[in-house]
């Protein structure tokens, strides 16, 4: 039986979370990693066990809340961790617009995923050296190139 330990505040205690037996309501796993300020990772690691499980609206929810702008601003520091919640964010809307089968959800889909990724682009361009940063935007620019339509087309598999 796998688990995760979450340090609690100001103690040397820890809360053992075991991961196959997470609790139906994300919120309450969501108020614990709240109150003990756990370290993002951990929030990936219990957002992903959720999607293993096939709990897609935990998974989302857990993933929402750890890239929303309150905790953005709390993690500012831990740059690395916040792109690995953004890159699961966007792999979860890569995958929910690949099974998705009427035209008018896949849309709502793929633009939710745009509102990430260029969430994803500002932080990265934040934190990259200026020499890479030019590239960088150099890229992006290349809208309706072969390369632009490629990382759309994979949304589309």
């Amino acid at each position: 039986m796998a688990c995760v330990y979450i340090p609690v505040q100001n103690s040397e205690e820890e809360v053992r979370v075991a991961l196959d037996q997470l609790p139906r309501d994300a919120t309450d796993m969501l108020d614990i990693l709240k109150a003990e300020q756990a370290p993002l990772h951990l929030w990936l690691i219990i957002a992903r066990e959720y999607f293993k499980q096939g709990k897609l609206e935990q998974f989302r929810q857990i993933l929402e809340e750890g890239s929303s702008p309150e905790i953005d601003e709390y993690y500012a520091g831990v740059t690395y961790e916040r792109i690995g919640m953004l890159n699961a964010f966007e792999a979860y809307y890569c995958y929910l617009g690949k099974i998705e089968t009427k035209q008018g959800k896949r849309k709502i889909i793929l633009f939710l995923l745009r509102n990430t990724t260029t969430k994803h682009h500002g932080l990265i361009c934040m934190n990259l050296p200026l020499g890479l940063e030019k590239v960088w935007s150099t890229v992006h620019e290349m809208k309706g190139s072969r390369l632009h339509s490629q990382w759309h087309g994979l949304c589309y598999l």
